[in-house]
């Protein structure tokens, strides 16, 4: 298993979905520099080369749908 998978598996198990997502990047309970931010800057960053630019093809962050 990649690091990518443990870490979405992480997520899921702890119940953290979302709380880097849309409004909630950057604020209180994902603040710039934290490890969940560095997580979805990553997550986006994958998704933007995956998708050809922008979150239209999944509508999520992250590669699988997580965070």
């Amino acid at each position: 298993m990649g690091w990518i998978q443990e870490a979405t598996a992480s997520i899921k198990k702890r119940g953290t979905e979302g709380v880097c997502t849309g409004d909630k990047f950057g604020s209180e309970s994902c603040p710039p520099g934290s490890k969940r931010y560095n997580l979805a800057k990553t997550f986006r960053k994958m998704a933007k080369k995956q998708c050809g630019g922008g979150f239209q093809c999944g509508g999520a962050v992250g590669p699988n749908g997580i965070l």
